[in-house]
Order: C-alpha cells, then sequence, then structure tokens
C-alpha cells in the first residue's frame, strides 16, 4: 500500500515537472526509477539509467542536509557529478 502512494506522488510530480516545462517550450521526457534493495546506491541507480536512456540532460535536486545526517548520508546529486 505505502509503495503504491509513494509511486504514485512520485508521478505526479513528474508529470507536474513536464508540464511545467512544456509551458515553457521545453521538451521533457519523464523517468522514474524504482529499487527493493536497500543496499542499492541512489546515485548508482540514476547514473545506470541515463547511461541506458542518453539523456541529454539530467537533472536533480538537493535539500539542505546539515551536520551529522550529510555526514552519515551524503548527497547523491554530489556523487553523481564527483
Amino acid at each position: 500500500v505505502i509503495h503504491n502512494e509513494l509511486k504514485t506522488a512520485a508521478d505526479k510530480l513528474l508529470t507536474k515537472a513536464k508540464t511545467k516545462a512544456a509551458k515553457k517550450n521545453v521538451k521533457a521526457d519523464i523517468k522514474l526509477i524504482e529499487s527493493f534493495k536497500l543496499t542499492t546506491r541512489v546515485d548508482s541507480l540514476i547514473l545506470k539509467a541515463v547511461q541506458t536512456w542518453r539523456a541529454d540532460l539530467v537533472v536533480v535536486g538537493m535539500n539542505k542536509k546539515g551536520g551529522l545526517e550529510k555526514l552519515f548520508y551524503g548527497s547523491h546529486s554530489k556523487k553523481m557529478i564527483e
């Protein structure tokens, strides 16, 4: 049940972003990447999808983690560009 709710929310968010891009005459494709393994690194999943999909541009967000949270969890966005 939770998985379905999260997927629905993610689909809505991605569709909203695609609609906003279209209103600015920007062609955008969206892709929801799922993994059921807790040990899978998010940045690895995204990079693998980018290579398969042959994307011209990938937009990822960063939140404002601070202190210990950033130390322990890091940033998937940052790992992707390093």
